[in-house]
């Protein structure tokens, strides 16, 4: 039952279901709107990280060899057979209880960015509600995010 073969059908499955979570996550209205914030879905981790200019720019052949070889990297992992099934299963118990104390609101914005399509002014104010930070204060947590959009040469214009 435990036997190395019966491992890598085991691990094989899983790798499977991390490379459609993948190519969902990328493709997702998570995606876009942290795009507009200057952020994306980093491809290992599948966890909102910033953006360079240099992602912008990036061409879309170069962006299937990425995912090739990100799916290659992870792909090394089948043949460890049972410990990439345990390794799995312990990352995914961990993600899931390191959510269970969360705030309601911090949880509704994480809906709302998964699932609605938000505006650059609203996903700065469900932040803000989010974060606990008074509603008076939007345009100067709008510009502060323009100014680091700019900085980082996310933005040009004022569009990004």
């Amino acid at each position: 039952m435990f036997s190395y073969e019966n491992g890598l059908v085991v691990s094989a499955l899983m790798y499977a279901y991390y490379i459609v979570s993948l190519l969902v996550s990328i493709n997702s209205q998570l995606e876009r709107n942290l795009n507009k914030v200057g952020e994306r879905i980093s491809w290992l981790s599948l966890k909102p990280i910033q953006m360079s200019a240099s992602d912008l720019d990036r061409p879309a052949l170069m962006a299937i060899g990425r995912f090739v070889f990100v799916a290659l990297f992870q792909g090394i992992f089948v043949f460890l057979s049972w410990l990439n099934v345990v390794i799995n299963i312990l990352m995914m118990a961990y993600n899931i209880s390191k959510d269970r104390g969360v705030p309601n609101e911090i949880k509704a914005f994480r809906w709302k960015m998964k699932n609605q399509d938000l505006s650059f002014d609203e996903i700065i104010r469900e932040s803000m509600k989010a974060n606990g930070v008074a509603p008076e204060l939007f345009e100067t947590a709008k510009e502060e995010m323009i100014e680091s959009l700019r900085a980082k040469g996310l933005m040009k214009d004022g569009r990004f």
